[in-house]
């Protein structure tokens, strides 16, 4: 029993999981949510929709469009007993396993590793069928030498490997993720056209095993990047990724200042319990950019392979640049949180910071600021380092109380003042990203309006 136990973990964790989905369509907030930002799964909804109709589109070609059955069968006469007569029933499905794994998040990914696919498939069907033909040899039971198609598959698999194999201290990473997807694929169909020849279908069925898993493969390939390129579509080098990231870390610190002010309201038992939440919500919310953080990565890696290719370029360089810089200031919001939770906790520091007029107006005041999202619009006055933060100095006769208070509130409002400097040297420096098609500059959205307006 106890063996069978990982197999039993794994069948129930699907099961889970599909439960949990249908689960969440049931769900009345999740299709309010669909157009809600930050919450927002429309365009997620709507790439599941686009893969779903690629998967039915092959689906229907195989069940009802007849030619395009046929000719992917093989064509040589089996009795329905043998293996041979299983895989060729079912030797469309080619096209769908292809389709599946030429489709990746971006439609830049998609396009690449369609291409490299391709070029993989193709070469991969002719070295097959070209090791059948010259390893023909009617003394061995399947009709082929095995001994040279083992060497063979040795010497062109490691050929592959070897060309897809980073140079250098990196080749102790494995293959290189810019275009290793062309030799995997030619590795694996060279592979399966031999062994579906050698151990099925014999010298006869190699013509019909390396044209039909390659054709097949192509037509797979194609819907998957035709599907990807009907709009809309998700682009792993679009900023916008990253601008999202940039408007959260706005967000989060708008939500402190905001609680923060909201509690001078409160009586003295529920400052802790203020101080605990905001303890809470800075978890959370340092969790959710984190994923958003890795997310935009994943993308960005997906839509950067073969950057050589003069089409479907990606700013890489600096975007990559961006991604380390705004993972860096995801955790940096987090500490207002924390300072912020530390002012309420201690009386000395709060009333410092809530009862003092010129510190709370400028609290408020960057709190109106990131709750606008205007960090990038802000006076000079934000953005001068040598501007005082606070208008009161430590003095001689403070003691330690006051002193702590005052650093704690000195730090506090240095730390927003450097939030919003960063956050403003994103916006400049994604405003300068090139993506797409035409790897064109997605101008800023005043220039837009103002284009508009004229």
């Amino acid at each position: 029993w106890l063996m069978l136990l990982p197999f039993y973990t794994v069948f129930t964790a699907y099961i889970k999981g599909l439960i949990n989905v249908l689960w969440t369509f049931c769900k009345i907030s999740y299709w309010k949510n669909l157009c809600v930002s930050p919450y927002s799964d429309l365009s997620k909804m709507i790439w599941c929709i686009k893969y779903t109709a690629g998967f039915l589109t092959l689906l229907l070609m195989s069940l009802y469009w007849d030619d395009f059955n046929q000719n992917f069968s093989i064509t040589i006469s089996m009795s329905r007993e043998t293996h041979g007569q299983v895989f060729s029933e079912i030797n469309g499905g080619w096209a769908m396993i292809a389709y599946c794994f030429a489709t990746t998040q971006s439609i830049e990914g998609s396009i690449k590793k369609g291409i490299l696919r391709m070029l993989g498939t193709i070469a991969g069907g002719f070295f097959g069928w070209l090791a059948l033909v010259a390893c023909e040899d009617s003394g061995f039971e399947s009709g082929f030498n095995s001994y040279g198609l083992g060497a063979w598959l040795t010497i062109t698999t490691a050929i592959a490997v070897y060309s897809a194999t980073n140079r250098g201290f990196l080749a102790r990473l494995g293959l290189s993720g810019d275009y290793n997807y062309g030799p995997i694929y030619f590795v694996i169909t060279e592979v399966v056209v031999v062994f579906y020849c050698e151990l099925y279908f014999g010298p006869e069925g190699r013509h019909d095993v390396a044209i039909n898993r390659t054709v097949s493969n192509l037509v797979g390939i194609a819907v998957a990047i035709l599907f990807a390129v009907i709009p809309p579509s998700i682009w792993g080098g679009n900023p916008a990724h990253c601008r999202e990231i940039v408007e959260g870390i706005e967000d989060r610190a708008g939500e402190y200042l905001n609680i923060l002010l909201q509690a001078s309201t409160s009586d003295d038992a529920s400052f802790e319990t203020t101080s605990t939440d905001l303890m809470t919500k800075k978890d959370l919310d340092l969790a959710a950019g984190i994923r958003l953080h890795e997310l935009s990565k994943d993308l960005l890696d997906d839509a950067s392979r073969l950057s050589k290719a003069p089409l479907l370029r990606t700013d890489t360089g600096a975007l990559s640049l961006e991604l380390a810089l705004i993972a860096r200031d995801v955790y940096v919001v987090s500490f207002v949180g924390i300072l912020a939770s530390r002012i309420l906790s201690k009386e000395s520091v709060r009333r410092l910071a809530l009862e003092d007029d010129a510190i709370r107006a400028k609290l408020e005041s960057y709190a109106k600021m990131f709750v606008n999202r205007n960090s990038r619009d802000t006076l000079p006055e934000y953005n001068d380092e040598s501007s005082p933060v606070l208008g009161v100095d430590l003095e001689e006769g403070d003691d330690d109380e006051t002193k702590e208070a005052k650093l704690l509130v000195e730090l506090f409002l240095r730390l927003l003042r450097m939030i919003q400097q960063r956050v403003k040297a994103h916006h400049n420096a994604l405003d300068g990203i090139k993506w797409g098609y035409t790897f064109r500059v997605t101008p800023p959205k005043e220039v837009v309006e103002a284009s508009t307006v004229e």
